[in-house]
């Protein structure tokens, strides 16, 4: 048969010209507007092409070892199967354009990707030009093109060496030697090559393998090297030797050979109405698209088996056998030497196909779709059988293998639930784990059963019954197929089941890999397993790994990790892969690829040669097949970081002055590929199933580079005017409204519409065809086909798009810049409209990523913005001074006053106050932050009891019925609530939510607790955790999905009493604030417009940060009048026996005052602790020196620490030995201990200690007589100079304004404006609207008790309106 057409090697003038997209460096621009051609759609890679092929692989590969794990042999397995779980949808599998060797491949940058050093071109041997390199294989990829010499560098095993190897990829008609036997080493088996040297006289040649000697039978004895060009295997790194078995001249080659192959579909005919319509349209299509001379079958299972017969023509006929058993022999014999026609070629049973898929009828008994009987395992074992039959010896007069290359086709709506392989209908079955263990077995024997004799077995699945993917994912993984999840049997479905049935498969494949004797192989990933070959006999000493592939298609790939056995003193090293297979007109297959790579000493020339995208498609596979559950996929995101880690500590520099390590500039799209990865569908939370996830990780495992490349990091190709496509880094910066997005992910292709293109409608259809064609073309080939998805900027399937892009839109502006160098020439209100747009999530973005791991890249030290309102700069060039981003040089990356943001995460981390958690917005709070929390805990609690208010606690659950209860404040909170729908495996009837905060939990019983006057006041008070789901910009202690906190919730007979404790609690929470955090803040009154929803008023503390020049509320005591009450029916008998509804308070403080604390206090060395929050108030340090006393300075350290410690004061010695004073000093200046006293031989002989602050660096020598009286009073001022210098800052931010213009000039200087007010929400509204921005809007922080005097006649400063109050105003947190 005819190839497809391919890509010519050239523009074609018949072709609409559309080029591919030029290489972006990161100073180069990325909005020029190129166009694209479907089958040279460019890569993002900046030095890596993209050899587009067909994709996806079948079955697993091989464990990976730790990092430390020595070299050994490689092990061949399967992945572990999930545990059955209820099947839900999954995205299918993407295989990018065909191509043919004679074009030019489509690349990103340099148009060739060498595997060696030289392009592919009929070369000679060796012998006769050394200068001639390895060739063009785009088969064979290797991770870089050098190797490094020294064994200890080359095998860093975080970056590591291997090689991609697609042993049935197309390539092109020759070079080919046929009907002749290829020469071998006698002594390694390898095959001759093109670099083996050749002796011309006597025609014998040297193994590059073994460099043994080896005689050619006298065929490479030439009188001049010319001649020497005539043998393939000497002028090409490829070639295929071919035995035909019929020896015609007009043979087929194996690169053409797309054949006519037996199809058996195996249907499920127990599919509701709505299910079978879709079902039935993709049959009927699917016979309309397949070639005339390919043989089918049809047979279709519930609980029986029906084999339809096309003896009869025109006529649908079937022969029905029971499907509880296996077919006996009998019944087999019948089929294969029966009358019937099982197999027919399509050309003499379209007529009747299609007869046989109309006459399909819908289900029609009432069981549910999971407890239908269906015997999917007896079908397919009748199916093998008839493929085996006579009927399929003969194909057009060429003789056959039984079976070859045959494909069994399983269009499955649930789980075989009846027969053999089967398991119960239900999960809750008491013998379910026995019947699913056996299952598993009989279905993998099955499947290798089906691989003997050349069957291959797909299964597409599709509805919403769960189908058992643990169950029936070994029948297609051993016998070489797949296994594919739909949402419907519709579209997808249709073109898989068209796809499955064209793709071409050779048999009986072996893949041998041969090194040079410094290389090893340590680790194979793909489909295949281990193979036990003895050639001893023929090859005395060959030491090749064999590989038994199950079959040998164009969409498999196999990771081969290799590592230096020891130093390498040769200027090259070899290797050859031989994949042996035969095609389907028996013809036996050898084709050999030799490779050879210099080698180097330099690092800096092996890490220029490192291909970043074929490296991270080898990483992503050994990873992969570790992450066999949900759980292990998190532990890999913790092993992607540190591979990121130790890369930039093996290969990068540090920063000066930084504790920052540069990631090498050589390789750096590598790191941006694998947090992809780590954030992805294959490693994070996108894909919540495990079916889904089973599924995903089978076809990565197996699929070729350029199918894993896409489902590694996805592609962003944005719409321009005229059809044209723009290649972006995948970044949510792309999402423009005026602008049509398509991000091509692998399993799935998401086509996004911005908002101001959606309200055209002729542009936006437009725009939408243009997306969907590319969409379709770049996904033409692959198998199985990606889900399509189309959506508005805005609309709720947007998240799903959203969530695949790194939300660059955290990242500061000249990080954006470096990326989108077009955001420059946006004006401020067009940045703002931009950003406005995002949907937020709280992940990080790349650059917080990778500065969490210490690391950073090139363009961030290089490229910086002033913030103040400069111009982009970049460091060196025109004379002029080299301007680098500045780093404090003491423990952290970044100042408070330059970078406020990165500033604060990296403190709270340093100083060990949080570790970050695998759920985004949840942190761990450490020893030393939960400390702070316990002495206000302490303190807070002791005095509320005083108050006769007494600790409960109540249950984090609310039942939906109560928490709606309230409308009011329901609203105010419905985006945060999270929600509970199920439970195991099964949803809940009624969803259950986690509190957001008490109310609705507590007061239904506080109406049954609450009777008469003698039951008030209930005062109640509970130390609890919340969670607040929904929100943007997650911070440690500011803004977090949970938190721990204390509400307090009291009932009274009197408003009178509620207002009085209203304010009692208020105090408490000012003091908590000013005498144990030493943070100054404002008592005062929330607005009606930023009042506790459902309340009557509330009141407030508020801070101010004036370095980000943003106010913070610091806790909140709420009067809810009796609105709750009312809801609630909370009534009582008062003491004239009347009914009466009770007043409500509710007051609360979080773990937010620590977040606060840190932003008010911290300064660049870290952490500053007041005192009297300090977990460890002094921290005492040995000053050891060379001669002098050491233990007994170590003796008055611990001596000291008694002394204090008797008196009350928190101490201790750090008597670590492994660390010098100078890094304690660091390390507990970066903690923040107010207080450290260093004893050296001096001190011990004066009978003195010195004394540092931490506040201001002062130091003093002080007597140990009066030691516990001193540092009681260092710590008491140290607490004082805390908050006078917190108040003096606040104090000088304190702006007072009268006029509009007056407040605008004072928000652009982030001051704490205080302002008249009418005390207007139509008017707060304004201000809000009027002042929204990048930075945000600003709003009325609270009505201060202590009121300024107001001048009659004063005016409002935004309405003109009278003013009635002076209020503060800025922007908050």
């Amino acid at each position: 048969m005819a190839t497809p057409p391919q890509a010519s090697p050239s523009p074609n003038p018949d072709k609409s010209p559309i080029t591919a997209a030029p290489t972006i460096s990161p100073g180069t621009s990325r909005f020029t507007s190129p166009n694209l051609q479907p089958d040279q759609i460019a890569s993002p890679s900046i030095k890596n092409p993209i050899m587009l092929s067909p994709e996806n692989g079948v079955k697993t590969g091989s464990p990976i070892p730790h990092l430390s794990t020595p070299p050994g042999p490689p092990v061949f397995t399967s992945p572990v199967r999930p545990a059955a779980v209820p099947f839900r949808t999954s995205p299918a599998t993407p295989q990018p354009v065909a191509f043919s060797s004679g074009s030019s491949l489509p690349t990103s940058s340099p148009p060739h990707f060498s595997n060696g050093s030289v392009e592919l071109q009929q070369q000679v041997p060796s012998a006769l030009e050394e200068s001639l390199p390895a060739g063009d294989i785009p088969c064979v990829l290797f991770s870089a093109h050098k190797v490094l010499k020294h064994k200890k560098l080359a095998n860093v095993p975080s970056l590591g060496f291997g090689v991609l190897v697609s042993p049935g990829r197309e390539t092109s008609i020759g070079p080919q030697v046929i009907q002749r036997d290829p020469h071998r080493c006698h002594n390694c088996g390898a095959y001759s090559n093109l670099y083996s040297n050749i002796l011309i006289g006597s025609g014998q040649w040297q193994c590059v393998i073994c460099r043994n000697l080896n005689g050619s039978e006298g065929e490479y004895v030439a009188s001049s090297k010319e001649e020497l060009r005539n043998f393939p295997e000497l002028s090409s790194p490829l070639v295929d030797f071919i035995q035909t078995g019929n020896k015609r001249p007009s043979y087929v080659p194996v690169t053409d050979s797309r054949t006519s192959a037996p199809v058996v579909l195996v249907i499920d005919e127990c599919l509701d109405e709505q299910h079978l319509q879709h079902l039935q349209s993709s049959l009927h299509a699917f016979v309309d698209s397949v070639p005339l001379t390919t043989r089918i079958g049809i047979i279709l299972y519930g609980r029986t088996v029906s084999v339809y017969d096309f003896s009869e023509d025109s006529i649908a006929s079937a022969d029905v056998i029971p499907g509880g058993t296996s077919p006996t022999q009998e019944t087999l014999k019948g089929f294969i030497y029966g009358t019937g026609i099982y197999l027919s070629p399509m050309h003499a049973s379209k007529e009747i196909a299609h007869l046989i898929f109309s006459s399909l009828r819908p289900y029609k008994l009432n069981v549910p779709e999971a407890s239908r009987d269906r015997c999917l395992g007896t079908a397919v074992e009748v199916a093998m059988a008839i493929i085996q039959g006579p009927s399929v010896d003969m194909s057009r007069g060429v003789v056959k293998r039984p079976g070859g290359n045959s494909r069994i086709i399983v269009c499955a709506g649930g789980p075989n639930t009846y027969g053999p392989g089967s398991v119960p209908h239900s999960y809750t079955h008491p013998n379910y784990p026995h019947r699913e263990k056996t299952a598993l077995k009989w279905m993998e024997h099955l499947g290798r059963e089906a691989h003997q004799h050349n069957i291959v077995v797909d299964v597409l699945c599709a509805g919403t019954c769960p189908v058992r993917v643990p169950v029936l994912q070994p029948l297609a993984n051993s016998s070489g197929g797949v296994l594919v999840l739909h949402d419907d049997f519709g579209e997808a479905f249709g073109v898989n089941l068209q796809r499955a049935s064209a793709r071409a498969a050779g048999s009986h494949g072996l893949l041998e890999i041969r090194c040079s004797d410094d290389i090893l192989v340590t680790q194979v990933v793909g489909p295949g397993e281990g193979a036990h070959i003895d050639t001893h006999e023929t090859f005395k000493n060959d030491i090749s790994l064999c590989i038994q592939m199950l079959s040998v298609e164009e969409t498999q790939c196999f990771s081969i990790s290799l590592e230096n056995k020891h130093d390498i003193k040769s200027d090259y090293v070899f290797f050859q892969f031989a994949i042996q297979y035969s095609n389907v007109y028996q013809a036996d297959i050898a084709r050999v690829i030799t490779i050879r790579l210099p080698t180097v000493d330099s690092v800096s020339a092996y890490l220029q040669s490192v291909q970043d995208e074929v490296a991270a498609v080898i990483i992503a596979k050994r990873t992969l097949l570790r992450a066999k559950s949900y759980s292990d996929a998190i532990d890999m995101q913790t092993t992607i970081d540190e591979r990121v880690k130790d890369i930039a500590l093996k290969f990068g520099s540090q920063v000066p002055k930084s504790k920052l390590y540069l990631f090498p500039k050589e390789i750096s799209l590598l790191p941006e590929l694998l947090f992809h990865l780590r954030r992805g569908p294959l490693l994070g939370s996108i894909v919540g199933h495990e079916d889904e996830r089973s599924v995903l990780r089978n076809l990565f495992l197996n699929a070729s580079f350029d199918l894993s490349l896409r489902m590694t990091a996805p592609r962003c190709l944005m719409h321009r005017e005229g059809g044209t496509f723009e290649e972006l880094p995948a970044y949510d910066l792309a999402m423009q409204s005026d602008t049509a997005v398509v991000l091509d992910h692998g399993t799935d292709v998401f086509i996004w519409l911005g908002a101001e293109l959606a309200a055209d409608e002729g542009r936006s259809a437009s725009a939408l065809a243009a997306c969907r064609t590319l969409a379709e073309e770049l996904t033409e080939l692959r198998f199985p086909a990606p889900r399509i998805l189309a959506f508005k900027e805005g609309s709720s399937q947007a998240r799903y798009f959203v969530s695949r892009l790194i939300p660059a839109h955290k990242d500061p502006p000249y990080e954006q810049e470096a990326r989108f160098p077009q955001l420059r020439t946006l004006t401020t209100e067009q940045r703002t409209k931009l950003k406005s747009s995002f949907i937020h999530f709280d992940d990080p973005s790349f650059c917080e990523w990778i500065r969490g791991l210490k690391a950073t890249k090139a363009s961030a030290i290089t490229i910086f913005f002033d913030m103040a309102g400069g111009e982009h700069k970049k460091s060196g060039g025109g004379g002029k001074k080299k301007e680098v981003k500045k780093e404090t040089g003491l423990g952290l990356s970044f100042t408070k006053d330059e970078n406020f943001g990165e500033w604060y995460s990296e403190v709270v981390v340093s100083s060990e106050m949080i570790e970050y958690y695998d759920i985004s917005g949840c942190y761990i709070l450490r020893p030393w932050a939960m400390s702070i929390w316990e002495i206000m805990q302490t303190f807070f609690d002791a005095e509320i009891k005083k108050m006769k208010v007494k600790n409960c606690y109540f249950p984090l659950f609310v039942s939906p019925g109560v928490l709606l209860k309230e409308k009011d404040h329901i609203e105010g909170f419905a985006p945060e609530v999270a929600w509970v729908t199920k439970s195991g495996h099964s949803d809940l009837e009624v969803p259950i939510a986690i509190r957001p905060t008490s109310e609705t939990v507590m007061y239904p019983y506080y109406s049954k607790w609450i009777r008469g006057h003698r039951d008030l006041p209930l005062k109640l008070n509970q130390w609890c955790n919340v969670v607040r789901w929904e929100f943007s910009n997650p911070t440690p202690f500011i803004r977090s999905r949970e938190f721990l906190w204390q509400e307090g919730h009291t009932a009274f007979a009197t408003k009178e009493e509620a207002d009085t404790e209203v304010l009692q609690i208020l105090e408490l929470y000012r003091r908590i604030y000013e005498e144990f955090l030493a943070i100054p803040v404002t008592k005062g009154r929330k607005s009606e417009l930023e009042k506790f929803a459902g309340g009557l008023y509330t009141t407030s503390i508020e801070a101010f940060i004036p370095n980000t020049g943003r106010g913070i509320q610091g806790a909140t005591s709420h009067c809810l009048g009796q609105n709750f009450a009312k809801m609630f029916e909370i009534n009582y008998e008062n003491e004239k026996g009347e009914k009466a509804m009770v007043w409500q308070n509710s007051w609360g403080y979080s773990t937010r005052t620590i977040g606060v604390m840190v932003m008010v206090h911290g300064d660049d060395k870290g952490l500053v602790l007041p005192p009297k929050v300090a977990a460890l108030q002094v921290i005492v340090i040995p000053i050891p020196y060379k001669d002098a006393d050491t233990q007994g300075i170590f003796d008055a350290c611990t001596a000291t620490v008694a002394t204090l410690s008797e008196a009350g004061i928190r101490a201790e010695a750090d008597l670590r030995e492994n660390y010098s004073p100078g890094w304690k000093y660091s390390n507990w200046e970066m903690k923040g201990v107010p207080l450290r006293i260093e004893i050296g031989p001096q001190d011990l002989e004066n009978n003195q200690v010195r004394v540092a602050r931490r506040d201001n660096g002062e130091k003093t020598d002080i007597s140990r007589v009066f030691l516990v009286e001193q540092v009681k009073g260092m710590l008491d001022k140290i607490q004082q100079n805390l908050f006078d210098a917190a108040k003096q800052k606040r104090d000088a931010c304190i702006e007072v304004v009268k006029t509009w213009d007056e407040f605008v000039k004072a928000l652009g200087q982030k001051k704490l404006i205080l302002a008249p007010w009418c005390d207007e929400k139509d008017v707060e509204k304004d201000v809000k609207a009027r002042t929204k921005g990048e930075m945000g809007a600003a709003k009325s922080l609270c009505t201060p008790f202590e009121q300024p005097e107001l001048a009659e006649g004063t005016k409002c400063f935004a309405s003109g309106k009278p003013a009635k109050k002076w209020t503060y105003w800025g922007r908050s947190y």
